[in-house]
């Protein structure tokens, strides 16, 4: 299993240097952390090495500038917070998962395909951070809200 990712920051010689975990990093901090081997976390697309076999490397990215249900894009400016909060989730899902189960890279188009429905769902109730989200609310709605965007 994977340590807690964490960022040194640079104090004053008397404090030295102090470790942070992912979550309390600066956006500054967050944008030059390491996701992947071959992503930053201030990429708008993630990439993975895809071991799996079989799997084509496409399977193995995240593109942070997908269009949400009302069509703008997660990086558009009103959904900064949503947008940063989500890309420090999947860093923690994939270098300190809660299982201890680190995600195949090939299944981050599934992970990215529910983020967008969450996200748009959200956006359009005006909701930034999960802690404003009901989520029983949200999974009683989510076939009624799933079924009305497959028709567009």
């Amino acid at each position: 299993m994977k340590t807690t990712p964490t960022t040194v920051t640079n104090l004053p010689k008397e404090e030295s240097y102090r470790h942070r975990p992912l979550w309390e990093m600066t956006q500054s901090e967050f944008d030059e952390f390491q996701v992947t081997s071959l992503s930053k976390g201030k990429d708008n697309v993630w990439r993975w090495e895809n071991t799996t076999p079989g799997q084509s490397k496409t399977l193995a990215q995240l593109t942070w500038s997908q269009e949400l249900s009302d069509g703008s894009l997660l990086t558009d400016k009103r959904h900064t917070r949503r947008l940063g909060w989500a890309k420090k989730l999947v860093a923690l899902m994939w270098h300190a998962p809660a299982d201890g189960v680190v995600p195949a890279a090939g299944s981050m188009g599934g992970y990215q395909q529910g983020l967008k429905w969450l996200i748009s769902w959200m956006a359009m109730r005006g909701m930034h951070t999960p802690n404003e989200l009901d989520v029983e609310e949200y999974l009683e709605d989510l076939p009624r809200y799933v079924a009305e965007r497959a028709k567009e």
